[in-house]
């Protein structure tokens, strides 16, 4: 995605922007890869690795989940990074690239090491530009700016696979997908289907990978004592999740803490709806795309997600919600435009 092309007034080379993300793979986020790809059409755009950070050069370091940059697996990896992390702090303060961070997250949902603190937290002031995917809950300076997560309409790997009448055939379930993580809530909402002796609730399907064993088995456990809950507990292709999501009733995301969430984004572009937690960021959403698309619930329990499935899927709605605000033309212009602020600055 590198572009070496240059500006004709004056012979100056164009902005080069290193992601703090690995060159895009079928793992990757569609998010910065989709930002990525929209920026390298006006800018150089390199994707991280210790040597470019520590050795090439750039105008602006762009930081997506800065603990990831030093966290690894086992204590020798994830000291190796720390040092390299020491090392690039050192070569920042003392050049003029510029730091500008995207707030995916308000604070990390695992604790990290000592060294991976020391290092978000010199990182975080180093930062020329702070960019939030939304306004909700967040003290703003004046360099700070808020540019909307885009939709993933234009995704490649989520284009329509199933014709109309086969996902209107499908749909008889609510779906979790994602990463699945102790704050996403998952266990607790499998336990509301143990409750559930009514059998009220449709179907619900689980799909995603989780790094904590520990955690998958206990799903593994919960799941076996209802036959209405089925697990996937793996990475799921883009093209199966299409199909899932397209299939389901609702997409659910049960998180105990939510400030921006691709896979609600997602669930969105795809035409599905979404039951997720009353907080200010998802009343804002509700403004956005309509009470027919976003259901506000208080709490995770049998008597709200009984209501939710019962009120909320029975409301008519049209194939699509309006995205127009979450367009990726206006997205890396907003972007492309920070850069240039930092640098000019």
């Amino acid at each position: 995605m590198k572009n070496s092309k240059r500006r004709a007034a004056g012979g100056d080379r164009r902005l080069t922007v290193l992601y703090s993300v690995p060159a895009p793979s079928r793992a990757s986020n569609p998010y910065t890869t989709m930002l990525a790809e929209g920026v390298a059409r006006s800018a150089n755009v390199e994707f991280f690795s210790w040597k470019t950070a520590l050795l090439s050069r750039y105008d602006v370091l762009h930081v997506h989940w800065p603990e990831t940059m030093v966290r690894g697996k086992g204590r020798v990896t994830e000291l190796l990074r720390s040092l390299a992390g020491v090392l690039l702090l050192l070569r920042l303060s003392a050049s003029k690239i510029k730091v500008v961070r995207t707030v995916h997250n308000l604070d990390a949902h695992e604790a990290g090491s000592l060294l991976e603190k020391f290092f978000v937290r010199r990182l975080e002031t180093m930062e020329s530009r702070r960019i939030y995917l939304n306004a909700y809950d967040v003290g703003m300076d004046a360099h700070d700016v808020v540019i909307p997560h885009g939709h993933y309409r234009s995704w490649e790997g989520y284009r329509p696979s199933l014709s109309a009448a086969e996902v209107s055939a499908g749909r008889a379930n609510l779906l979790y997908f994602g990463g699945i993580r102790p704050y996403k809530g998952v266990e607790q909402l499998i336990e509301v289907y143990r409750s559930d002796t009514a059998r009220v609730l449709p179907e619900l399907v689980v799909a995603g990978s989780s790094p904590d064993e520990a955690l998958s088995t206990a799903l593994r456990r919960l799941a076996q004592a209802d036959g209405r809950v089925t697990l996937r507990l793996e990475r799921v292709s883009d093209s199966d999740l299409s199909e899932l999501i397209r299939r389901a009733d609702a997409v659910v995301l049960p998180y105990r803490k939510m400030y921006n969430s691709g896979a609600l984004l997602l669930a969105l572009s795809l035409g599905t709806p979404v039951i997720v937690p009353d907080v200010p960021v998802n009343r804002a959403l509700v403004s956005e795309f309509g009470e027919e698309w976003v259901c506000l619930v208080d709490s995770f329990s049998l008597e709200t997600l009984s209501k939710a499935v019962e009120g909320f899927l029975a409301k008519p709605r049209p194939t699509g919600p309006d995205m127009s605000g979450r367009e990726w033309a206006d997205a890396v212009d907003a972007h492309l435009g920070v850069y240039n602020d930092a640098v000019s600055a």
